[in-house]
């Protein structure tokens, strides 16, 4: 069954066979896209887990959209400021991967995170408001490997919804996979600019518009898709949500701190918010009015 049969399926038992199937095929993609990175992905998920971190970016599209162009490239690894430390110690320790410092960071990763200064990246794809650092790790075992973990001031998922535009809202934690404009992005591949476009945004839309998705900067009178001016939440009905085995084995004591974890971790989701207003077109806040975890962002 494809994944547009999932979405517009009328019958509910065809729905869930489809997702107990498609949650065995994502499983199987997000291993084979860790195991380009780590050399051990079962760790990988542990430390997402207790880090409350996720995985989000192009890689994502690769993932969820097997007719996609899109080339693997960076690993891009979401983080809150307070287990930064700790995330870094995995990539350096454990996988070996070497820190390269841009834009006059300090030489020592753990100091960069320490300055825990507003950052902006001239590419214009992180806004200053969410994005404390973002910190790059290469290793050259096979091939050119890179690892970004970009540290935010808040939750994880409330950076991603800075994005420049709709396609790129697509994210896993350690045990579900999530589309939060699935109907947009995988059926009709088409996003929505979310940010005012300028300069340095002109880039990142002709990159997604060469991988073939119809890159909108206004709504047509009636559509419906991108949920205009309605109140969503990252569970409603409008996300596409598929959770996935990662086929690790834990001992029992780890077991239960990755499942309280991830527990937590959808917790935390259900309490992020957000609207799209098609009128509202800034610079600094974009289309984006984000609501969650007791903070306006």
């Amino acid at each position: 069954m494809s994944i547009v049969s999932i979405l517009v399926s009328p019958r509910a038992e065809a729905f869930w066979r489809a997702i107990d199937y498609y949650s065995h095929i994502f499983g199987s993609r997000i291993r084979k896209v860790l195991a380009q990175y780590f050399r051990r992905p079962a760790l990988f998920y542990w430390y997402q887990a207790i880090c409350g971190t996720i995985v989000s970016g192009s890689t994502l599209i690769l993932i969820l959209d097997q007719k996609t162009t899109v080339e693997p490239g960076d690993l891009d690894i979401y983080c809150p400021y307070e287990d930064a430390d700790t995330m870094v110690g995995y990539l350096q320790d454990r996988e070996e991967y070497c820190y390269c410092p841009i834009d006059k960071q300090p030489l020592n990763p753990y100091h960069a995170i320490a300055q825990k200064r507003q950052f902006k990246m001239n590419s214009g794809q992180y806004t200053n408001r969410v994005v404390s650092a973002v910190l790059n790790f290469v290793r050259t075992e096979t091939g050119i490997q890179r690892v970004q973990l970009v540290v935010t001031h808040t939750h994880p998922v409330i950076a991603m919804l800075k994005y420049h535009s709709t396609c790129v809202m697509n994210f896993f934690t350690s045990d579900c996979i999530y589309c939060l404009y699935p109907q947009a992005t995988l059926v009709q591949h088409r996003s929505m600019i979310c940010r005012k476009d300028s300069d340095d945004l002109c880039p990142l839309v002709e990159k997604y518009h060469a991988r073939g998705y119809d890159m909108l900067s206004s709504f047509a009178e009636g559509d419906n898709t991108f949920a205009p001016f309605r109140r969503r939440l990252v569970t409603d009905c409008w996300s596409w949500i598929i959770p996935f085995y990662p086929v690790a084995h834990f001992r029992p004591s780890h077991d239960r701190c990755i499942k309280r974890a991830a527990k937590e971790m959808r917790v935390a989701l259900q309490a992020i918010e957000w609207y799209f207003n098609p009128y509202l077109m800034g610079e600094r806040r974009g289309r984006m009015s984000v609501v969650g975890l007791d903070k306006h962002v």
